[in-house]
Formats: structure tokens, C-alpha cells, sequence
């Protein structure tokens, strides 16, 4: 969900902002590979640190990061949701237009997004499949791209 500390305390920061006490992610078990039939759920209060964030993920999977996993982030207003898929690699921040550039700070974003990860991505759409996989994904979340990085 985010890179580093640094990161983590400009994500808290906005929710206090918003008026957010704690955040939820919630599993989505759907698309991740798991034989569970429960979905790990965790809330999280926004005064805590990366460490405990961290904990709590690891507390439900000692060997978090080997599994594929989907996730919905989510507080108590309606204004803000983030998913998140390991595979691909993609974060969606969906908000309010009045949120649009406050989450684009806490997250670097420049532009659409897509150019920063270009490359990453390439390489997770590398094989067989690829091609096909990376114009799909493309369609799938309506991204546009300019012709020095057409897919």
C-alpha cells in the first residue's frame, strides 16, 4: 500500500485532514489466490506507524509478499478508496474531485501515473502472454498512451 515511512506519514496526515480516525483494508479474496474462504480484514488507526501497519499484515501471513494479493483500503467517509493488485502491479485511487491532488501528493503521482511505471510494468508483462496481457490491461482501466510508449 505504500513504499516507505515517509509515505505512510503523508497518507496519515491527509486522513486526519479528512477527518478520518482509522482506515480498513479488506482482502479481496475473490482475486487473490487463496484456498481461505474468510477474507483478512484489519482497521487500522490513523495515529499508528508503517511498523504497526506492517504487523498486522504479518501477524495474518508470516510470508506475506509470496502470495498474489488484492486488497480494498477504504475509511469511514465516502470520499476516498484505493485497490490495489500485486499482479499486476497497480494502485486505483478513487476520490472526490477535492481530494484528486491531495492524494496525488501523498503518492507522487505525476500525470496519469502510468509513465512512472512503465517500465516495471513491461517487465511484469514480459513472456508469452505479454503483449496480449499488457494491451488488456490498457483497455481494462482506460489508459491512454502517447505514441513513444504505445503498448
Amino acid at each position: 500500500m505504500v513504499e516507505d515511512n515517509s509515505e505512510y506519514q503523508r497518507l496519515m496526515t491527509l486522513l486526519k485532514e479528512i477527518g478520518e480516525s482509522e482506515f480498513t483494508i479488506i482482502e479481496n479474496l475473490g482475486a487473490t489466490k487463496a484456498d481461505r474462504t474468510k477474507p483478512f480484514i484489519a482497521t487500522i488507526p490513523i495515529n499508528t506507524s508503517l511498523d504497526y501497519f506492517n504487523k498486522k499484515i504479518y501477524d495474518f501471513d508470516e510470508l506475506f509478499g509470496l502470495l498474489i494479493w488484492h486488497w480494498f483500503v477504504h475509511g469511514q467517509k465516502n470520499t476516498w478508496g484505493i485497490y490495489i493488485s500485486e499482479y499486476p502491479t497497480i494502485n486505483i485511487i478513487g476520490c472526490t474531485p477535492e481530494l484528486v491532488d491531495k492524494f496525488r501528493d501523498v503518492f507522487k503521482i505525476e500525470g496519469t501515473g502510468y509513465e512512472q511505471v512503465e517500465s516495471f510494468l513491461d517487465k511484469e508483462f514480459s513472456g508469452i502472454r505479454g503483449a496480449e496481457m499488457k494491451y488488456q490491461f490498457l483497455e481494462n482501466y482506460k489508459i491512454k498512451t502517447t505514441p513513444h510508449n504505445k503498448a
